[in-house]
């Protein structure tokens, strides 16, 4: 089913006005990102202007979302790696924070953010690293049930907001595998070798 322009502008706006004042004073509104890794946030009034045409005429964008602030400081984006490391599948994640806003633009409603911009650095909130890690197995779990594939490397991005409420943001750098290598690991070179039972447990017998 197709999106209509003013069923998005009604969204978003309806989304942006639901945060008070004190949380999104700068009344960002949407934010999309382009082919190159970058990202454009928007306020309410640049938002408008740019839906006077559907789809919008932004060169290289690959997705339009709705902005979410976040707790903390503005724009702060957790970055959930998750990756197969066995043949029986076992899993490693780790997580990373960066932010999209920087110190120059705390208060401008209008951010341009470059992809090199966006300095990764290890969290130590181990709580929220044990969320994050639960949510996205979670994801990971449902795409693999729902496309019959294999997640081998992924990279979730999560906003938390100021009510401590989570929000998928991007799911990017997906590597899967499909038929006879989504049911046996071995098959794919560079895992570790293991021995007992895997995650071949709970994966669908129709993933082929």
């Amino acid at each position: 089913r197709g999106v209509s322009g003013a069923a998005v502008r009604e969204r978003f706006l309806r989304l942006s006005s639901a945060f008070e004042e004190a949380i999104n004073p700068q009344r960002r509104t949407a934010l999309l990102r382009f082919a190159d890794g970058s990202l454009k946030i928007v306020d309410e009034d640049a938002f408008v202007a740019m839906m006077a045409s559907w789809p919008p005429r932004e060169t290289g964008v690959q997705a339009l979302q709705a902005y979410v602030p976040s707790a903390g400081a503005a724009g702060t984006v957790y970055r959930n790696s998750y990756r197969v490391v066995s043949d029986k599948g076992r899993t490693a994640t780790q997580t990373h924070s960066f932010t999209t806003i920087g110190a120059a633009d705390a208060h401008s409603g209008n951010v341009q953010v470059g992809h090199d911009a966006m300095v990764l650095s290890r969290s130590k909130a181990m709580r929220l690293n044990q969320t994050l890690d639960a949510a996205t197995r979670s994801v990971v779990r449902f795409l693999e049930s729902a496309h019959h594939v294999r997640i081998l490397h992924a990279q979730l991005d999560y906003v938390v907001d100021a009510e401590s409420q989570l929000w998928l943001s991007w799911i990017g750098d997906v590597t899967t595998v499909a038929g006879e290598a989504a049911l046996d690991l071995t098959l794919i070179p560079g895992l570790s070798s293991e021995k007992g039972e895997g995650r071949d447990s709970w994966l669908p017998r129709d993933a082929a």
